[in-house]
């Protein structure tokens, strides 16, 4: 019995047979495992699956509107169910998946750590090499100066490239990097304008709306 008071969803609207549980299912173990354990939630999908297929395309009276909201509530609870098994049943894997991780990054972390600190010694060393080689021939590129091969086929050289530092939130230029903003970028800077009070904003409408929620 939900939390409704129903007990069968011929309350709402009267049932069809659906078909048997696991009639599309494919062969894999995990699948067929969490079709077993979860056969009764799977049940109460269809049911309110099918109890949504009858439903009115369109509520035109009170009787109407109350069992929908029911409905709804109903769907509700069995996904609140199905999110709670889920969790529940992804954890152990979490857990392991976190351990296999942990293990690993004994193994990559130190590696990523020294190949860090050989390639920070390297560019020190290159950048003298360039430097020297520059005042010889200064029309050279950084690579073409500092280029060096190990013994082992490893190539190593300077690269120049831009980058950036000292960012100032509120002297930074917008308008100049104004094409380069993702639209998911900007959609969610007007989401935080909009929670934080604001109702009015150039280049987008801001308007009230209404959506029911059943509780």
């Amino acid at each position: 019995m939900d939390s409704t008071g129903f007990t069968e969803l011929d309350d709402l609207w009267p049932t069809t047979p659906s078909p048997g549980i696991g009639h599309n299912r494919g062969p894999a173990l995990l699948d067929v495992q969490l079709a077993q354990q979860n056969a009764a939630l799977e049940q109460r999908r269809d049911e309110l699956l099918g109890a949504f297929d009858r439903a009115p395309a369109e509520i035109d009276d009170e009787d109407a509107s109350k069992k929908v909201a029911d409905l709804v509530r109903l769907i509700a609870s069995c996904r609140k169910a199905a999110e709670t098994n889920r969790v529940g049943r992804k954890e152990p894997y979490l857990a392991a998946a976190r351990l296999i991780d942990a293990y690993f990054r004994r193994i990559t972390d130190p590696l990523d750590k020294a190949k860090k600190a050989l390639e920070e010694r390297l560019t020190a060393y290159q950048r003298r090499v360039a430097l020297a080689e520059r005042q010889r021939r200064a029309e050279a590129t950084p690579a073409e100066l500092s280029r060096v091969r190990g013994e082992y086929g490893a190539v190593a050289s300077l690269h120049r490239e831009w980058t950036f530092g000292d960012l100032d939130r509120n002297a930074l230029d917008l308008e100049t990097l104004r094409p380069y903003f993702a639209v998911a970028d900007l959609e969610k800077a007007v989401r935080a304008f909009i929670r934080a009070g604001g109702r009015s904003c150039r280049g987008v409408r801001i308007f009230e709306t209404t959506t029911t929620r059943v509780r």
